[in-house]
C-alpha cells in the first residue's frame, strides 16, 4: 500500500490527486490509504506514525509546513517519501509542484488588465506555503503597476465557509475592493455564495471581479 495525506479532503484539486494515485498504483497492484490531515500538524504527524507503523510502501503528502526531517525519519525506515503540490526544501526528497508565485503573480495581472486597481486576496493561513506563494506572486504583480493596491485578508481555512465569511464581509462595506483573488476555488465559490445570499446587488464580475486559483 501507499500512503496520500492531503491537506483537503473537501477540495476538487485533492480529489484529482488522489484518484490519479490510485489509478496508478493499480497498475502496480498496490492500493492506496488516504488520509485527510485538515490543515492540522497534529493529524499530519499522527498519519505519519500510522503509515509508518503499517509499513507502507511509499508515502504521498502535501505537507502544512516543513516535514523534511520526519520524511528523513520515513526515509531511514525504508519508506521512500514524494511531496505534492509543494517544492521540497530538500533537494534529495522528490516532488511534483507548480510555480504559486508564478501562478499568483499571472492572477493579479489579469485583473489588472482588466482594469482593476483596488484588489484583495483572500487566503489563509499564511503559515501555509502555497498560500503564501500566491500571495507574494500577487504582490510582485501589484508593485509592478503604480496606482494598483493589494489588502490581505488572511483566512483561517480555504474552504467555501471561509470565503462566504469573508464575501460577507466585503459585501456590506462602504468602500470596497474591485476585484478578489480567492487563494483556491472553494473560498472564490464561497464568495461568490455570500454575494448572492445577502442581495447585495454587486454584479460579478461588473462591480467586482473574481478569480480563484
Amino acid at each position: 500500500s501507499i500512503g496520500l495525506v492531503v491537506l483537503d479532503v473537501r477540495n476538487p484539486f485533492f480529489t484529482d490527486i488522489a484518484r490519479g494515485a490510485e489509478d496508478r498504483a493499480a497498475e502496480a497492484r498496490l492500493s492506496v490509504l488516504l488520509a485527510n490531515s485538515d490543515e492540522s500538524l497534529e493529524r499530519e504527524s499522527a498519519y505519519l506514525d500510522l503509515f509508518e507503523q503499517q509499513r507502507v510502501h511509499g508515502v504521498l503528502i502535501s505537507p502544512l509546513a516543513d516535514i523534511t526531517a520526519r520524511l528523513g525519519m520515513l526515509r531511514a525506515r525504508g519508506i521512500p517519501a514524494v511531496l505534492v503540490d509543494r517544492a521540497a526544501a530538500d533537494a534529495s526528497f522528490s516532488s511534483v509542484s507548480v510555480d504559486d508565485v508564478a501562478g499568483g503573480r499571472m492572477a493579479a495581472e489579469h485583473l489588472i488588465e482588466t482594469g482593476r486597481t483596488r484588489l484583495a486576496y483572500l487566503g489563509g493561513p499564511l503559515e501555509l506555503r502555497q498560500a503564501a506563494d500566491r500571495l507574494e506572486g500577487a504582490r510582485q504583480a501589484v508593485a509592478a503597476h503604480p496606482g494598483v493596491t493589494l489588502e490581505v485578508v488572511e483566512l483561517d481555512a480555504l474552504s467555501v465557509l471561509a470565503g462566504r465569511a469573508a464575501g460577507a464581509e466585503i459585501a456590506g462595506r462602504t468602500e470596497r475592493p474591485d476585484a478578489i483573488f480567492a487563494a483556491n476555488d472553494l473560498v472564490a465559490m464561497g464568495v461568490l455564495q455570500a454575494l448572492v445570499m445577502q442581495g447585495s446587488g454587486i454584479t460579478v464580475p461588473g462591480d467586482l471581479a473574481l478569480i480563484g486559483y
